[in-house]
């Protein structure tokens, strides 16, 4: 074939290469890590919180996103703190905006997921719960996997996620360790910090008081 048969074919293989697949989704923007300041900032604000004082933490909070307006993790616990507020109406304007600024950071779905559940899927997750307490653990667990279709929740609605989970055995058996990682029980200290449905599930099958106490002090 002649070479210059060949640049038509050559232009439109490169054209189309260049070009990126209909079907695929941009990534999203990556954001650098937070700096000394504002990472002490946050760890101020997590700290205030974990002691109940919401006050403190807000005004943390305050001072991180006036130095950066647009800080997922600021937002986030921000939000938090608004939905244990009761003000669910500027939780869901920091929602909005994180859902802006951050879509589908981890930030992001830990806030949306807490939103609705103290919203309108509130009735929902009481219903779970109930389910779980009454002893209606299959049927807990088919709701509550559908309540979170997108898997474990992050933050304090773990501790409930995987309790429930932990009802039936098929649960125990997807986030049970394995054997030789607590045999007989005897979990380390660093082997329950490594996860969380380490501590939750420990404390729930091996019934350590212990366990119990530190699952419900860090998780």
């Amino acid at each position: 074939m002649p070479r210059h048969a060949l640049a038509p074919t050559l232009a439109l293989l490169l054209a189309s290469s260049a070009m990126p697949a209909l079907a695929a989704d941009p990534p999203p923007p990556s954001r650098a890590a937070p700096s000394n300041q504002m990472a002490q900032l946050l760890a101020s604000a997590r700290m205030w919180e974990a002691k109940n004082r919401a006050d403190m933490a807000r005004g943390v909070l305050e001072k991180a996103l006036l130095i950066d307006p647009d800080q997922p993790e600021a937002l986030k616990l921000m939000g938090l703190i608004e939905i244990r507020s009761n003000r669910a109406a500027e939780a869901e304007k920091l929602l909005k905006k994180l859902q802006a600024v951050a879509p589908g950071s981890a930030a992001t779905l830990e806030l949306d997921d807490a939103y609705r559940i103290a919203t309108r899927d509130k009735r929902e997750m009481a219903n779970i719960r109930l389910l779980s307490r009454s002893g209606k653990d299959v049927e807990a667990v088919q709701r509550l996997q559908k309540l979170f279709p997108r898997g474990a929740p992050a933050g304090s609605l773990a501790r409930d996620y995987y309790r429930i989970l932990a009802g039936t055995p098929e649960g125990r058996a997807a986030w049970e360790p394995s054997p030789d990682t607590w045999l007989g029980c005897m979990i380390s200290p660093d082997t329950v910090k490594a996860s969380q449905a380490n501590a939750v599930i420990a404390a729930m099958i091996c019934g350590g008081k212990q366990l119990q106490q530190y699952a419900s002090e860090n998780w």
